[in-house]
């Protein structure tokens, strides 16, 4: 079995970013050879949570769970503020507290979405809780999509699926 090329860093040009960690991205290329290691089967199983930064903690709790309607959940004692929302049946929303960057979302990339189950209805609640969103659009294979901004500026897709 031949391995792929693979990319590794190198050097150590400092960029760091606001953690102090060093986020320079300087990279060479191995060359593909023939591999000695034994194959492991591995697959990601799913998607568990996605994180996003916010300033104020309490702000977007209430965003997401009155304009979001998402159940919180139990959230573990880090050092940190933050809270956690469950979405759909095993994925969760964690709120990290603290945010100290600009947020860079856009409804194009850098955003998440929610599969909904009426997009009228939630229109009209988003509406009614004053949300910045954008018009509904159908998507070239059918399917209905809204964006919404939250108090960060992090943009969130609620859309239906395509007619059956």
């Amino acid at each position: 079995m031949v391995e792929p090329a693979v990319t590794e860093p190198i050097g150590h040009s400092a960029r760091l970013d606001h953690s102090g960690l060093d986020q320079t991205p300087q990279t060479i290329k191995r060359p593909n050879r023939p591999s000695t290691r034994k194959q492991t089967v591995m697959k990601a199983t799913q998607l568990n949570h996605v994180a996003i930064h916010v300033a104020d903690v309490d702000a977007s709790i209430a965003f997401y769970r009155d304009a979001m309607r998402l159940p919180m959940m139990d959230r573990p004692a880090f050092d940190f503020p933050g809270a956690w929302f469950r979405l759909g049946d095993d994925q969760e929303l964690h709120l990290i507290g603290d945010r100290d960057q600009p947020v860079h979302s856009h409804h194009r990339g850098g955003h998440f979405a929610l599969m909904v189950d009426s997009l009228d209805q939630w229109e009209k609640n988003l509406d009614e809780h004053g949300v910045t969103r954008l018009p509904r659009k159908t998507r070239p294979d059918g399917a209905l999509q809204t964006f919404v901004q939250d108090p960060d500026g992090h943009w969130v897709e609620l859309c239906v699926p395509p007619p059956s």
